[in-house]
């Protein structure tokens, strides 16, 4: 089915874009639609350890295998089987597959890709195409598939990282999460902390980091807490607080804060959260408590 009508299926709102060339490579279908070639999203479909997935990703990037892992495309005629398009205009819709989008796709404000032609295209808000993901009947995922760039050192750099950290969160796909963590943690803190992560083999989950890095008094306890965690899937949670009371507490305190998010910094729910945690000693949950502000914010 076509990208538009799928779009148009799941409720979603978007432009369809007539070109006047027929394009099959992004930089050719940026240039046509007057965009970035990081706003272009293309498909690929590919076999990784026997299971096939189906891909997004900005068009200026490539997948790292360091990240994927080991994985091959499907030949084009395998392809077209499994979406009904033949190579260079598979859409994000156009299969049944498992999803996995890079997370750089959801960060650009808008992007665009084919409906399954040559000539013709969808322009869409990324949070119109998040909902259509979600509400798609395929299952899908948002991670840091692709190989970094300079661009991503500079971003990692900016937050705090050194040369060695960047390195290593950019090669392991922590990108993003630290991103997160560093507005409101001291960046070597969550470093360290997504270092006990992988020592224990533990999925570096934004919530249980965040309560780990609000629960640990020095780096002695964030090894032991992570350890705990690993043993029993919980981090020492109490009942001796009573969240909303905290939340209301934390907001009528923090007026400047409460007036950036509103005005449209998103960085000040961070802000907000790491009062919330350090006030609970770590203990209230990180995801419930983003949650419970954002719905009283």
């Amino acid at each position: 089915m076509r990208a538009d009508r799928k779009l148009e299926e799941l409720g979603a709102v978007f432009e369809l874009i007539e070109q006047d060339r027929p394009t099959l490579k992004c930089s050719q279908a940026a240039e046509e639609r007057g965009m970035e070639t990081s706003q272009i999203v293309k498909s690929l479909i590919v076999r990784k350890d026997g299971d096939l997935y189906h891909l997004c990703l900005p068009g200026d990037r490539e997948v790292s295998e360091g990240k994927f892992g080991d994985y091959r495309l499907v030949e084009k005629e395998k392809s077209k089987q499994l979406t009904g398009q033949k190579s260079g205009t598979v859409h994000p819709f156009a299969s049944g597959l498992d999803h996995v989008v890079d997370e750089r796709v959801f960060e650009k404000e808008k992007v665009s890709f084919t409906v399954g032609t040559e000539m013709e295209a969808v322009g869409i808000e990324t949070v119109q195409l998040e909902e259509a993901f979600e509400s798609a009947e395929f299952s899908f995922e948002k991670k840091d598939i692709v190989v970094s760039d300079e661009d991503d050192f500079e971003l990692l750099e900016e937050a705090g990282a050194g040369e060695e950290q960047t390195r290593f969160l950019s090669e392991n796909g922590h990108r993003s999460v630290f991103l997160h963590l560093s507005d409101v943690f001291e960046p070597d803190r969550v470093v360290d902390a997504i270092r006990e992560f992988e020592r224990n083999d533990l999925e570096c989950e934004q919530s249980d980091l965040e309560n780990i890095l609000a629960a640990s008094e020095n780096q002695t306890h964030m090894q032991k807490t992570v350890e705990r965690f690993a043993e029993t899937g919980e981090i020492d949670s109490g009942d001796d607080f009573e969240l909303d009371e905290v939340i209301s507490q934390v907001i009528e305190d923090s007026p400047d804060a409460v007036e950036d998010y509103r005005s449209g910094t998103d960085s000040a729910l961070n802000y907000l959260l790491g009062q919330v945690m350090s006030r609970t000693s770590g203990k209230a949950d990180g995801g419930q408590t983003r949650r419970k502000l954002i719905e009283r914010l």
